[in-house]
């Protein structure tokens, strides 16, 4: 059965190239948002296997709360922070804490989504 996935990015342009991607990779897409709440709202309706969550997308901290909040309400769902390799440094230990099960760089190569993929669904 096809994993579902629910994307939460700001960028709408490289949104639509990772729906495109992982669709090619056998992944259902449920949904695309660039909105915080809409994104909130989607994973507990639609209970994707996979969160793909941009960690900029309300600006401050409130990433955070929002990921450890759905992991509590949803364990089975993977999460994968999306953001800036410094950044994540900085607050690794709090997204951590919030129930990640990993991080991708949007400035990396697409090995590494590869990667984190085939070490989440294997």
């Amino acid at each position: 059965m096809a994993k579902s996935v629910l994307i939460a990015e700001s960028n709408k342009i490289f949104s639509e190239a990772m729906a495109g991607a992982l669709s090619l990779l056998g992944f259902v897409v449920v949904g695309t948002t660039s909105k915080r709440s809409v994104a909130n709202a989607l994973a507990l309706e639609t209970k994707p296997d996979l969160l793909i969550y941009n960690c900029h997308l309300s600006g401050d901290d409130a990433a955070f709360s929002d990921l450890k909040h759905l992991k509590e309400q949803l364990p089975e769902m993977k999460i994968i922070a999306l953001g800036y390799h410094d950044v994540f440094d900085e607050f690794m230990g709090t997204y951590l804490k919030a129930g990640i099960d990993g991080y991708w760089n949007k400035y990396d190569n697409w090995a590494g989504l590869l990667k984190q993929l085939n070490l989440l669904f294997r």
